[in-house]
């Protein structure tokens, strides 16, 4: 049995794992696969397609391999990511001084990702400050307490509810 979830509106690993749920338990209920013996089961695959929103490394592909095997109980459980991550093209302004694109680039990187897309000009500072601690040799417990300081001045804690 071959399944696909496209990922294009799903913001967050969380909205994505509630989305592969319901898919699952719909597919696993139209089929009626709870009536099936043991021997009748199907060999399930999940296809993710489309852009993923999101840092890759947030998708937790092991939980959703998980979720198939919980709600369809198949023989066997195979979960394909063929989705692509979004487009990383920079506008690059030649005129641009090295502090103006290097801040160009990490906000435009931030604003990819939408955990962080209402609040990148921020974390965008954040980020920025916390690589001249890093380079200025300030110990990693300074870094933490600024980034905690930080975070919760902006209140934006990144969460994949957000």
């Amino acid at each position: 049995m071959r399944l696909r979830l496209q990922v294009d509106h799903l913001a967050t690993p969380d909205a994505l794992m509630a989305a592969c749920e319901a898919h699952l338990r719909d597919e696993a209920k139209r089929r009626k696969l709870d009536r099936l013996d043991t021997q009748d089961r199907p060999v399930v695959e999940l296809q993710l397609t489309g852009v993923l929103p999101f840092d890759r490394k947030a998708l937790d592909m092991a939980a959703i391999e998980a979720l198939v095997v919980d709600c369809c109980e198949p023989l066997h459980a195979l979960v394909k990511n063929m989705t692509r991550a979004v487009e990383f093209g920079i506008d690059v302004d030649d005129r641009a001084g090295r502090r103006e694109l290097e801040t160009g680039v990490i906000d435009d990187l931030l604003s990819r990702d939408a955990r962080y897309r209402a609040h990148s000009a921020e974390w965008t500072q954040v980020a920025l400050t916390l690589k001249h601690l890093a380079l200025d040799g300030a110990d990693g417990d300074a870094i933490i307490d600024e980034l905690a300081a930080r975070m919760d001045a902006m209140d934006a804690v990144p969460t994949d509810e957000s």
